[in-house]
């Protein structure tokens, strides 16, 4: 799950011209929720934005929580997060389904109400064609990723690790195997080198048994 935090002055949501939703000085949260998104990652954005430590103190950034100036938060879900743009037509399988999407996001509505206070919490209209307007203040914007929770990355990347681990691995087998493979080779070569080597003796005594009685003839020949 992803959430696009926006430090505000002001939000408001219009749908067919008609404002169905506004916050004063708070946030305004666009939340895109995958395809395998759960209950804890719906938990984690939760408390990520009652937390985070967004706006000053005085004249010192990043002191104080929504929770510690009162701010309100303009929820409105946006599954265009999740898309995958490695061709030029977005795609977003990546996404939750519509009634999906739905059920999950009404529930992170609920907690947040439940865990802050239900006047501060504002939403859009889920499905609907929206026009959103805001005033961002600084600009401060933050993302922020259920699955960034571990450090594994992002949704698409969680799995690249592992795999980038794994490669190194497989690539010191190979070595290790064609070591013995060379090792193998070798050892094969002197045992080739050995077996001519003795077929070359036995065909010399051969020669050498055959020379030899014709010597013998010679010296007997040359005594009479």
């Amino acid at each position: 799950m992803r959430a696009i935090i926006q430090v505000v002055s002001g939000a408001s949501v219009v749908v067919n011209d008609v404002e169905v939703s506004k916050v004063n000085m708070g946030y305004m949260v666009l939340i895109g929720i995958s395809d395998d998104d759960s209950a804890a990652d719906s938990d984690f954005i939760c408390k990520k934005l009652l937390k985070l430590r967004l706006f000053p103190e005085g004249d010192v950034f990043w002191r104080k929580s929504i929770e510690d100036v009162g701010g309100e938060l303009l929820l409105v879900s946006q599954f265009t997060l999740h898309a995958d743009i490695r061709k030029p037509k977005p795609d977003f399988h990546h996404a939750k389904s519509h009634e999906q999407a739905k059920i999950m996001f009404e529930e992170l509505v609920a907690k947040m109400k439940t865990l802050y206070s239900p006047d501060k919490i504002q939403t859009g209209i889920f499905g609907e064609k929206m026009q959103v307007n805001l005033t961002n203040q600084g600009p401060i914007t933050i993302i922020v990723d259920s699955r960034e929770k571990a450090g594994a990355g992002l949704v698409q990347e969680e799995k690249e690790p592992i795999k980038e681990k794994e490669k190194p691995k497989e690539q010191k087998k190979d070595k290790k195997d064609k070591q013995k493979d060379k090792i193998k080779d070798k050892e094969e070569g002197k045992e080739i080198k050995k077996e001519e080597k003795q077929d070359q003796e036995e065909k010399d005594d051969q020669i050498k048994q055959k020379e030899d009685p014709d010597k013998q003839q010679l010296n007997n020949e040359e005594q009479s």
